[in-house]
């Protein structure tokens, strides 16, 4: 979410470029509209229903069931949010991508805390 703000906060810089951000999420679409009820973005966020697209990107692990039950005692339940049983998540990535729908930079991490800052992103545009 913390990223999601920074884009909105930036994101006439974005647009001043000629940019569109879309953020894609596992969750299913309800549950994006209740985790978004409390913010505004002026850009899409989007469900990737059952991981198809970051599936196809390469971008998907499965969970090992403990982590899965540590996330179950924190409240978040990935198969009733993402309505599948698969206990899969996508890999964090950034994608940027040119107007011929040329991928011009990418930034996948494993580790969930580490982000492509959006001022680099834009700095790199």
């Amino acid at each position: 979410m913390l990223e999601l703000d920074s884009y909105q906060d930036l994101l006439e810089d974005f647009r001043d470029k000629g940019c569109e951000i879309v953020a894609i999420c596992p969750e299913k679409p309800e549950i994006i509209q209740k985790m978004f009820e409390e913010k505004t973005f002026d850009f899409h966020v989007v469900s990737d229903k059952d991981n198809e697209f970051a599936r196809k990107l390469g971008l998907v692990y499965t969970m090992e069931e403990k982590l899965n039950e540590l996330y179950k005692g924190w409240n978040i339940n990935f198969s009733s949010d993402q309505g599948n049983d698969k206990n899969e998540l996508p890999v964090p990535a950034t994608i940027v991508i040119d107007g011929d729908n040329k991928v011009v930079d990418l930034f996948v991490e494993t580790d969930y805390t580490y982000r492509y800052e959006p001022e680099d992103v834009l700095n790199k545009l």
